[in-house]
């Protein structure tokens, strides 16, 4: 079964997005985002291909957009391996 994966880095990453959430609009909204970015991590494992390969950047890394965030993530035999979780904002060569 196809599935995703979490690196210990997209764990913090998803920590500190729902702490951040959570103080700025609260615990609703920090659920709901949290949520919806599950989804499009198991939208991912159907559809691995939806990202853009960003190879130029790191090999074998696909780059996809939900809202002010980007997944980094690496298709795999079994689905989807999460690298980083970054907002839009954040230098993504430097800390990929």
């Amino acid at each position: 079964m196809r599935d995703y994966r979490l690196s210990g880095l997209a764990d913090q990453d998803l920590h500190d997005i729902y702490v951040y959430t959570y103080r700025q609009f609260g615990e609703k909204q920090a659920d709901l985002y949290l949520s919806e970015l599950e989804s499009s991590f198991l939208q991912l494992v159907e559809h691995p291909n939806l990202g853009r390969d960003i190879g130029y950047i790191r090999g074998g890394y696909h780059r996809f957009e939900h809202q002010h965030h980007s997944v980094f993530y690496q298709i795999k035999s079994d689905g989807i391996y999460i690298v980083r979780v970054l907002h839009s904002t954040r230098d993504i060569e430097a800390v990929l």
